[in-house]
């Protein structure tokens, strides 16, 4: 599985990357999700349906720990146990690597430069997830993902 969410973190700072998660995935038929969520990019409905494992349409606090657990490692492309910025500019390219040093800057609770596995978990349920997740459940349903996500795509002429 490609990754998912580091993508979907960048993403929210403002990135569009290729697509993410297996869109092979036999979860979640699209008649059974919102219209809203139908309108999200692609590599996010891909994201979603691949990390709801058990195909309630719900990301449960079981299914996100695995989905962190395969982004960090995916992320951690030199295989050293942590995520820096040169791990990023190769994964992510050159393009990506200013936005990339500020959301790695955001995770780096300690400030030496690497985000550690359970830096990057604090940093994706308490920082990030905790703003999608608006009915404090603990889960994420499609129409939350629709809500935050519907906000970052947008492409209403203002």
């Amino acid at each position: 599985m490609k990754r998912i969410l580091i993508v979907s973190v960048l993403s929210a700072l403002g990135f569009t990357l290729a697509g993410c998660g297996d869109s092979e995935s036999k979860n979640n038929s699209s008649k059974e999700l919102s219209a809203e969520f139908q309108k999200l990019p692609k590599h996010l409905q891909d994201d979603f349906k691949a990390g709801d494992k058990n195909g309630d349409n719900k990301i449960q606090d079981s299914e996100l720990d695995a989905m962190v657990t395969e982004d960090f490692a995916a992320s951690d492309v030199n295989k050293d146990g942590s995520i820096s910025a040169s791990d990023l500019a190769e994964e992510l390219g050159k393009d990506a690597v200013q936005g990339a040093a500020a959301s790695l800057k955001t995770m780096d609770r300690n400030g030496d430069g690497r985000v550690t596995p359970s830096e990057y978990a604090v940093h994706i349920s308490h920082d990030f997830l905790r703003r999608m997740d608006k009915n404090a459940d603990g889960d994420l349903d499609p129409d939350e993902v629709a809500a935050f996500y519907g906000k970052i795509y947008d492409r209403t002429p203002k």
